[in-house]
């Protein structure tokens, strides 16, 4: 039976990528695009001059510390790669969103960046024991509480009851937002990355963060961000949730070799690249 709710906010959201504009979509498909080229991807990046504007800096950042100063978006795509650029385009495009308003809800959207970039970097992490891209993992890792990032900017009461209901009851999110929302903030970033046009194992692994026995496309690219996210919690990175589960999922656990004996190493890998990641908030 459909959710009615949470049809009207998809349906909302549906015109509001997170550039507030339709280039964000275009960049993603245009990166992915085994015909594009330096050129097609630099003019269609133009078409939205803050976004533009805000991946040179963020190109120019302490997080990609290249000797030499990129000044277009041209030199962007040749020296940091399309898959780079993309990122750059989504982690621009968070970072607009999360800091759209000054008002209480600012820190907790603070907070919820660095979470999103504390398991972005973990997931890259755990990807690279198993062959998969880095960047695929990190995009995934970055995005997988859009849910909760639309929650806050677009919902802000109906958040401020999930944060409540959580901390009353010691609990995840995950465990009381189907009381309080009526839908779980995984599908909702599901269901408006499937709208944004953002590929299908990125819209899986969104909606199976949690869950990630549920995954069928790419199922190992959803362990992986569901164990980075817990790692990026367990070491107490952005925003946290009571009622942290002791351990991941037990197969994403043993896949990634997260044990008693390899959690410190991780975790203290994690905050390494965390902490060169943080210039990408201020950029």
């Amino acid at each position: 039976m459909e959710n009615v709710a949470l049809m009207e906010l998809v349906d909302e959201v549906r015109d509001l990528p997170l550039t507030v504009s339709a280039v964000l979509a275009q960049v993603i498909g245009e990166c992915d695009n085994a015909d594009a080229s330096v050129s097609s991807l630099s003019r269609i990046m133009a078409g939205d001059q803050a976004l533009a504007a805000m991946v040179l800096k963020l190109a120019n950042s302490a997080y990609y510390g290249y000797a030499r100063k990129i000044e277009s978006l041209p030199d962007a795509v040749v020296l940091l790669g399309f898959a780079s650029v993309k990122n750059l385009a989504i982690t621009a495009s968070i970072t607009r969103l999360l800091a759209s308003d000054r008002d209480e809800y600012a820190q907790i959207r603070s907070d919820l960046f660095d979470h999103s970039l504390g398991t972005a970097v973990g997931a890259r992490i755990l990807g690279r024991t198993k062959r998969i891209s880095g960047e695929k993992a990190f995009v995934a890792g970055l995005l997988h509480d859009l849910g909760l990032i639309v929650l806050v900017c677009y919902r802000k009461p109906l958040f401020a009851e999930l944060m409540a209901a959580s901390e009353s009851a010691g609990a995840t999110f995950a465990d009381v937002e189907v009381d309080v929302l009526g839908f779980e903030h995984a599908e909702l970033g599901s269901l408006i990355a499937a709208e944004w046009k953002f590929p299908p194992a990125l819209c899986e692994t969104l909606r199976y963060h949690h869950n990630p026995d549920g995954a069928m496309i790419d199922p190992a690219l959803t362990r992986a961000v569901h164990a980075a996210e817990w790692v990026a919690k367990h070491a107490g990175i952005g925003l946290n949730e009571p009622g942290l589960p002791e351990w991941p999922d037990a197969v994403a656990a043993a896949e990634f070799d997260i044990t008693e004996h390899t959690l410190p190493r991780l975790e203290s890998e994690v905050r390494a690249e965390y902490l060169e990641g943080e210039s990408l908030k201020a950029a």
